[in-house]
């Protein structure tokens, strides 16, 4: 800020600015305490307050519900060269996208019950994670059903906030599992330093070109079983350096009815951006009796530094076995 005069700060105008400035942070903390704090209701004892969402318990806090979102915007302009904008002329231009403006509501109900419901108004026509967990049974673990991502690969399994890129990899989005519906056990073991995941799942991802189908819901052309276990083998107390390893498996039950198109199977993606439905890789449709696709990762974290990587190879009983592979570094 310049005083009126548009000379040099005086110091007696500066000290007015600095206590400005000190007062407004002192304002802020005291409102982020307060809506931290939140309001009782004198007549049912529950409580609504603010932590990274709005939040609601009730009075014995056996009931909570957490209602937040998030949103990204992709924009950017695509440049292909000759030979591929022939291929795919809609491939080239300027565009901007809604990545994702997502609304989330999950709690716990009597501290056994957990849940989640979220919507993607960004595009609707995918389903998210919508299911119910209940805390560690004995001798099972956890148990969860519902539209939930099937436990296969490092990538997949992780966080869009925790990418370190923009999006999943290519051969991660053509190769490995997106959500379906189903049901998963899973537990840890060894002070949390091993992690086992199995789950079966009705496959019921879309054929369509359009966003990601993996996530959508239509009929369901076969069955999954799939199963990741993963262990630290080494790493520090403050979590700062660590190994990781592991290795997914899944077998997609299908059958090559001649008679049904909607049997058949696909492997296809689009580059590693959304600003475009353009299919780089796709296999196109075609009938199988089974796949078995197997995916070992690594990843290696020492401060500021961090190397990750994964391999996939998918078995394909057709007519003959077929096989795709890839990975990346």
């Amino acid at each position: 800020m310049v005083p009126p005069s548009g000379k040099n700060h005086h110091p007696s105008f500066l000290k007015t600015i600095g206590l400005k400035s000190e007062r407004a942070g002192s304002r802020y903390e005291e409102l982020r305490e307060k809506a931290k704090k939140g309001n009782t209701d004198p007549i049912t004892g529950s409580r609504l307050y603010w932590t990274r969402g709005f939040n609601w318990e009730s009075a014995k806090k056996n009931l909570t519900l957490k209602v937040s979102g998030k949103f990204a915007v992709d924009t950017g302009n695509i440049d292909a060269d000759d030979e591929l904008g022939t291929a795919f002329p809609d491939l080239e231009g300027y565009q901007t996208d809604f990545r994702f403006a997502s609304v989330t509501a999950s709690g716990w109900i009597y501290n056994f019950i957990e849940y989640r419901l979220e919507v993607d108004f960004a595009d609707v026509r995918e389903i998210k994670d919508n299911w119910i967990r209940f805390k560690k049974i004995p001798y099972l673990g956890f148990f969860q059903t519902g539209h939930i991502k099937e436990p296969f690969s490092l990538e997949r399994e992780g966080s869009f906030n925790h990418l370190t890129f923009m999006e999943n990899s290519l051969p991660t989005q053509a190769l490995a599992a997106g959500r379906n519906m189903g049901f998963m056990l899973y537990n840890t073991a060894y002070n949390d330093r091993i992690t086992w995941k199995v789950g079966g799942f009705f496959n019921t991802g879309s054929f369509t070109d359009v966003g990601n189908p993996q996530d959508r819901l239509s009929d369901a052309n076969g069955y999954n079983i799939t199963a990741r276990i993963t262990g630290r083998p080494w790493h520090t107390t403050d979590g700062r350096r660590l190994l990781h390893l592991g290795l997914s498996y899944s077998h997609r039950f299908r059958d090559a009815d001649l008679d049904d198109p909607d049997k058949r199977v696909r492997f296809s993606t689009p580059p590693e951006s959304r600003l475009t439905d353009e299919r780089l890789v796709d296999t196109g449709r075609f009938f199988s009796d089974g796949i078995d696709v197997i995916n070992p990762e690594l990843a290696l974290v020492s401060g500021p530094f961090s190397l990750q990587s994964e391999y996939f190879h998918a078995f394909v009983d057709s007519e003959k076995t077929l096989q795709f592979f890839g990975g990346y570094l």
